[in-house]
């Protein structure tokens, strides 16, 4: 029984140096997270911009098309 709570203790020890590994790939996550967002709210400005030119651009073409025929 003393060598399981050995071998234990050792894991626990282990961990929690993992732990302390850990701390500084979570500031750089928090990072990415900011990164990621910018990127989801440039991504929907660029999606709005589209439907707006594909509406200021469709209706004259339409018209145009009725009178070229291509």
């Amino acid at each position: 029984m003393n060598t399981d709570v050995r071998t234990m203790a050792v894991s626990i020890e282990s961990i929690s140096q993992n732990v302390d590994v850990l701390k500084p790939m979570l500031a750089s996550i928090g990072g990415v997270e900011q990164s990621i967002q910018s990127m989801t709210f440039t991504t929907a400005n660029m999606q709005g911009d589209m439907a707006d030119m594909n509406r200021s651009i469709g209706r004259p073409m339409t018209f145009m098309n009725r009178f070229m025929p291509w």
